[in-house]
């Protein structure tokens, strides 16, 4: 039986990012045998955009930025689909509730909906998953 847990871009930001707590990211997106990961389904475009502010902040070169899209694309994520329709009522109600961005408050509904611990280094979405009752990993 496979331990799921939702990561958010927070820690696979962190995890590839130079300037970032890499360590602590690493530790939380390394997983043992029977452990694995999942995001919901605006992760890979979320990923992507934290990617081209880094280029354009000048935080990672080009060829760090290709290196990093790569590290990414082999993680070991299953991206949960499902969730776009939450985008209806409950995603916005959470972001409402809680103060978060949509985007912010999809890791939290993923987390709700499948019973699932959160990974996150967002303090207002910590905040709010543990307002909620999610068990932050």
């Amino acid at each position: 039986m496979s331990a799921l847990r939702v990561v958010d871009a927070s820690v696979v930001a962190a995890w590839v990012l130079p300037d970032e707590d890499n360590e602590a990211a690493a530790r939380w997106i390394a997983y043992d045998a029977g452990q694995s990961l999942i995001a919901p389904f605006h992760f890979p475009a979320e990923m992507a955009n934290v990617i081209l502010v880094a280029i354009r902040r000048r935080r990672i070169t080009e060829l760090q930025a290709a290196l990093f899209r790569q590290k990414v694309a082999a993680l070991d994520l299953e991206i949960d689909d499902v969730g776009q329709a939450s985008l209806a009522l409950r995603t916005p109600l959470l972001a409402q509730t809680h103060g978060l961005t949509i985007y912010d408050a999809l890791y939290l509904e993923l987390a709700l909906r499948r019973n699932l611990p959160l990974v996150t280094f967002d303090r207002d979405l910590r905040r709010a998953a543990e307002a909620e009752g999610v068990w932050i990993a």
